[in-house]
């Protein structure tokens, strides 16, 4: 006979997200034993070289808390606490890492108070922020400027690989593998993926057209209206007063980016996926936005092909795209084009074995 636990955590966003970070921790110390290993056998194969290997086996990437498509129990305020408690948690792990390796290691006294402050604000944001005076307390304190709000791993990496250059190989492996874990994942367990529905960001773009000026997302005509509006965007100021009174979904997904990549991680590049995409010209409103907001330069949008219609002309939609003068100037500054084929959404729309053919016929024609 078997026992059923006579009771189970029940599964909130709160324990999602907790699993989640708890496998991809588990993710981070399985590819540090990759890199080290690497790393000592091109010590063996290469003795006057491999200090200068960068590896970077893989990274890793979670949407649990970011994705708003058909979600009531995110708010703007639940993603940035997240992002602070994820912050958080990879500078402790950083700091842990370092520590093992020596406990008076003068980057210390740059991780220790930098983790601390993440732990405080995340502390801020988990809290009762119902009350407009608790929101701005909470804002503000992230705001302010403090020297132990650590918005870029690069000094610390350059740090550690200068290090190596000189240290003993032993020692030299470990600070390496300490330096490629911090490239892969930045300020954040790991990189992040908000998402949209088409659909929340048609309504966004056309209450910038005006009632006056209505439009089929489906025409020349509007991709004619939006290449004028990308190519004319001014970067708009933002901050957390614009966030708590905005009402679009889709507005306010790239004002908390904006957010997050000015007082949280200024590195680490955002993904946002835009789910049951259909039409090129959703890309470009997601682009006008990302513009819009100053956060073009970090922000992949990446259509999410999972309807019949998009698995179907998804080669077309491309190149339809990639016509556009200010997309192709975006994939370059960007150094890619992000594209997602939706496998169980797919299923849902077209049945899990046509969607599993349809997949393959579209990265043939991509």
């Amino acid at each position: 006979a078997c026992t059923v636990p006579a009771a189970r955590e029940p599964v909130t966003l709160g324990y999602e997200h907790g699993a989640a970070m708890a496998a991809m921790g588990r993710a981070q110390d399985a590819r540090d034993v990759i890199t080290a290993r690497i790393l000592t056998e091109a010590q063996a194969r290469w003795p006057e070289q491999w200090r200068s290997l960068r590896p970077l086996p893989f990274r890793f990437a979670s949407w649990v808390g970011y994705d708003m498509d058909g979600r009531t129990d995110i708010g703007w305020h639940t993603s940035i606490g997240f992002r602070l408690a994820e912050k958080a948690e990879r500078l402790a792990r950083y700091t842990a890492s370092l520590e093992s390796l020596d406990a008076a290691h003068p980057l210390l006294a740059t991780l220790k108070p930098a983790a601390a402050f993440a732990k405080a604000r995340a502390e801020d944001f988990a809290g009762d922020l119902s009350s407009a005076d608790a929101l701005a307390a909470a804002a503000n304190r992230l705001t302010t400027h403090s020297a132990d709000n650590l918005l870029s791993l690069s000094p610390l990496i350059a740090a550690l690989e200068a290090e190596a250059g000189s240290a003993a190989p032993d020692r030299a492996v470990k600070l390496l593998t300490l330096a490629a874990a911090m490239r892969a994942d930045g300020l954040g367990m790991g990189w992040i993926h908000f998402r949209v529905n088409a659909k929340q960001l048609h309504n966004a773009i056309r209450r910038r057209l005006g009632e006056d000026e209505p439009i089929d997302l489906a025409s020349k005509g509007a991709i004619a209206t939006l290449r004028r509006m990308v190519e004319d965007a001014a970067p708009l100021r933002t901050n957390f007063a614009a966030l708590a009174t905005e009402s679009s979904t889709a507005i306010r997904q790239f004002l908390a980016m904006a957010q997050i990549l000015k007082h949280i991680d200024a590195d680490a590049p955002i993904r946002m996926l835009v789910a049951e995409c259909e039409q090129p010209a959703t890309v470009l409103a997601a682009l006008y936005f990302a513009k819009l907001f100053g956060v073009e330069d970090k922000v992949d949008v990446s259509p999410l092909f999972e309807t019949e219609t998009a698995l179907e002309h998804g080669g077309r939609f491309l190149d339809a795209l990639l016509a556009e003068p200010a997309y192709r100037a975006y994939a370059r500054q960007r150094g890619r084009v992000a594209v997602q084929t939706g496998f169980s959404d797919a299923g849902r729309f077209v049945g899990q074995v046509p969607a599993a053919l349809a997949i393959e016929r579209l990265q043939g024609r991509l």
